[in-house]
């Protein structure tokens, strides 16, 4: 549909708005061109993909995508025969028509299609005036005023580890409890972290992550999620791991960083309890808690602190396949939406497309084209 987000490297665009020309990323994380994009068609049938992690796509019936299977299957659906070998043109991976997933994507009361993950978004390093981890432990526990980072006192010296001191002078401040404060200081210009943050555009008393963080190099992303999961984040004893945040920007940005690093997340909110103090005073919440869950794996270290990382399940564990792909959990047809198709200069034909950064076909495209191209000629 005209509305679906696509990733580019300097943001986001639509299906709608993106153009001929325009760069946009493809399934391996590199850049391709849009090389055709069709018209607009009003009365094609479509429907509505949902996703393990709860992300839904509109697309019309012959829109097509790459998919994996227990069963064989061809562009036009599963092999129906049980017990004989399926025919040439079937296979347990390969593309399939958005009409054909709906016939056949449950099986026996199984979801049997599944989409693997984008491999990291690439792009080139840049120089930022506050460090990508720096940002993420002011993120998750700094003062928005004063610009102090709260730190776990046993935590302490893994952090330091992670900060440039030659780059950054950093005073610390025991509260004489379980925590330290940290002031940081640039050290070729004097100037406090608060200010710092004020030149990226971050005004005193707020919190958000600058868009040019979104598109920075692989490593200085992975930075800023360690940061953040070093202050407000948890890997439980099953590996599993949760950013919790009041801000749904933050939120919503960390869910952006991780599924460019091809990580699957899922957003959910809960009200907390008030809570009672010893002295009997009663702390009522004044917003929502936003609770971001997603997995990862001993491949990509999404905390510095040995205590989390340990926790990190085994990427060669026979687990690490369903974190590393999306099901195909539902698929139904909805009233038709305006849709257009697009091919891009990549040889595996695929392209990025919702916030969720899921790759899609367009093979469709490709056929059109060299149809145009024999009726022209």
């Amino acid at each position: 549909s005209l509305d679906t987000p696509i990733p580019t490297p300097n943001g986001w665009t639509t299906m709608g708005a993106v153009s001929v020309g325009d760069e946009i990323y493809a399934s391996d994380g590199t850049t391709t061109k849009v090389t055709f994009k069709s018209e607009v068609y009003t009365d094609h049938k479509c429907y509505e993909l949902t996703f393990s992690d709860g992300t839904k796509i509109i697309a019309d019936e012959n829109h097509r995508w790459f998919v994996e299977s227990q069963y064989t299957f061809n562009l036009d659906g599963l092999h129906k025969k049980v017990g004989c070998v399926a025919p040439e043109g079937y296979a347990k991976k390969g593309v399939i028509k958005t009409g054909a997933l709906f016939k056949d994507y449950l099986k026996k009361g199984r979801h049997i299609f599944s989409i693997k993950n984008t491999e990291p978004l690439k792009a080139n390093k840049i120089d930022f005036q506050v460090e990508p981890y720096i940002l993420g432990l002011w993120l998750g526990n700094g003062n928005c005023h004063t610009g102090y980072i709260t730190i776990l006192t046993s935590d302490l010296d893994e952090v330091m580890l992670n900060i440039d001191q030659n780059k950054y002078k950093v005073v610390k401040k025991p509260d004489g409890m379980s925590n330290t404060y940290l002031a940081i200081y640039v050290k070729n210009t004097g100037k406090t972290l608060i200010s710092e943050l004020q030149n990226l555009g971050i005004p005193k008393g707020f919190k958000h992550i600058p868009d040019q963080y979104l598109r920075s190099s692989p490593e200085q992303r992975l930075q800023l999620i360690q940061g953040l999961m070093d202050t407000d984040g948890n890997i439980e004893k099953t590996g599993n791991c949760v950013f919790s945040n009041t801000n749904l920007e933050i939120l919503e940005k960390t869910q952006e960083l991780l599924a460019s690093l091809g990580i699957k997340s899922h957003l959910s909110w809960r009200n907390m309890k008030p809570s009672v103090l010893k002295s009997g005073a009663v702390i009522k919440p004044k917003l929502p808690l936003g609770v971001l869950r997603y997995t990862s794996y001993s491949d990509i270290l999404v905390s510095t602190l040995k205590r989390k990382n340990q926790r990190l399940k085994d990427i060669n564990s026979s687990q690490a396949k369903y974190a590393k792909k999306r099901k195909i959990i539902s698929v139904v047809e909805v009233p038709s939406v305006p849709v257009q198709c697009l091919s891009v200069d990549h040889p595996s034909h695929l392209f990025l497309c919702s916030k969720a950064m899921i790759p899609t076909h367009n093979t469709e495209v490709q056929l059109r084209k060299a149809l145009a191209f024999v009726t022209r000629n």
